[in-house]
């Protein structure tokens, strides 16, 4: 009775469901959600699905130069690194969100339902406004 979805990933459309709204109940998941940076970096990880973390840094500094129109430095990138390594990383990981590998610094997109994804780019699209 679940047709293609159970097919494909041995769930139910029931336990899939249950799944969508416990993510969307989640208090972690919303506070992973609740800075621009996070967001875009999921965005990010959307389409490219890894990265690693020195990647990730990279992109914080650029687009934080880009936006405010100052010059990145290596204190910025330096600090962009401990903020995703100590805070955001974490919390991403703790939402499910990513899978984040300390050791190697890999950092790969969790495993997300299509609300989830949504409401990513849809945050994301409209901060770009």
């Amino acid at each position: 009775m679940g047709g293609e979805n159970e097919r494909r990933t041995g769930t139910t459309t029931s336990e899939a469901e249950d799944s969508a709204s416990s993510r969307l109940a989640d208090d972690v998941f919303f506070r992973a959600l609740a800075e621009e940076s996070r967001r875009r970096l999921l965005a990010y990880l959307l389409e490219e699905n890894a990265a690693t973390l020195d990647d990730l840094a990279g992109l914080l500094v650029g687009w934080d130069t880009a936006d405010s129109g100052t010059m990145a430095s290596p204190e910025a990138y330096e600090q962009a690194r401990v903020r995703l390594k100590h805070r955001d990383l974490p919390l991403l990981a703790a939402g499910d969100l990513v899978d984040y590998d300390e050791g190697s610094g890999r950092v790969s997109l969790g495993n997300l339902d299509e609300d989830a994804t949504e409401l990513i780019r849809m945050s994301v699209e409209r901060a770009e406004e």
